[in-house]
């Protein structure tokens, strides 16, 4: 009931503030209330803003790092380069949580179909990091390329979902720790090995066409080439060698910086 009276609302104040601000850029104007979705007119209807804004709320809140989604007419108009125009919009909006201002924001600019994940604040870099990035864009693009702006928006919450749990739980989505890379690589080796024992076992299996197996030593002498008139096996000694064994060590460590990074793109 609670979540009913809050999405009521939020709509009312969206509602309101374009009213009272017609020129503002954006059909979800910034209010007190928590908002994470922002639209400039006619590019979202306001059902389908109530459930995204309510859902990446959710999100937000449960990890202190916001999770937003902007669209826009043309990115253009804030700036001819498409990542300083996404932190611009960024910065003008105030968004992000904590004292860092942590959070990812989606920015699709509709006039030419660009989009891009902008990244900000030492949790969400260490979340999103290069290769979550496109895992996250995998999640989304299928539906944009297809007008469901709603269904995309939804897949990219869900994803974010999933790739702040594991930063939060100190293993973020990395190409090693993916399942499906794991299970790829795990079948290319197997497939791999496969190919190569057949080869090698074809390539002795022709050599030794011609060959039979003999079961005494003197059989493999040529005929003439040696008599062999005592056959007596005498122990003389024995050598041992020993290796030392050097044990090495090393660390690493670090994590990703609080600034700003990007991943950018067509859909």
């Amino acid at each position: 009931m609670k979540k009913q009276i809050r999405k009521i609302l939020t709509a009312m104040i969206m509602l309101l503030m374009t009213a009272v601000l017609p020129g503002t850029a954006y059909a979800g104007a910034p209010a007190e209330a928590a908002q994470y979705v922002y639209y400039e007119e006619g590019l979202l209807d306001d059902s389908a803003y109530a459930a995204l804004n309510s859902q990446a709320a959710e999100v937000s809140e449960k990890y202190d790092s916001g999770v937003y989604m902007v669209m826009v007419n043309d990115y253009k108009e804030w700036n001819s380069d498409l990542d300083l125009a996404a932190q611009s919009i960024y910065e003008e909006l105030g968004l992000g949580l904590r004292d860092d201002r942590d959070g990812i924001m989606l920015l699709l600019s509709m006039k030419e179909r660009d989009y891009i994940l902008l990244v900000h604040g030492v949790f969400a870099n260490q979340a999103y990091n290069d290769y979550a990035k496109d895992v996250l864009a995998e999640a989304f693009l299928d539906e944009f390329g297809e007008d469901d702006f709603q269904a995309g928006f939804t897949d990219y919450i869900e994803e974010c979902d999933q790739l702040l749990s594991l930063a939060a739980e100190g293993t973020p989505m990395t190409r090693e720790s993916n399942p499906a890379y794991q299970l790829l690589k795990w079948l290319f080796s197997l497939g791999l090995g496969i190919v190569v024992g057949l080869v090698v076992a074809a390539l002795i299996r022709s050599r030794m066409k011609n060959v039979a197996e003999k079961t005494q030593a003197d059989q493999y002498v040529a005929p003439g080439g040696a008599e062999i008139t005592l056959r007596r096996d005498q122990f003389t000694h024995m050598t041992q060698t020993r290796v030392r064994i050097e044990n090495h060590s090393s660390g690493s460590g670090g994590g990703g910086g609080g600034g700003y990074s990007s991943s950018s793109g067509k859909f």
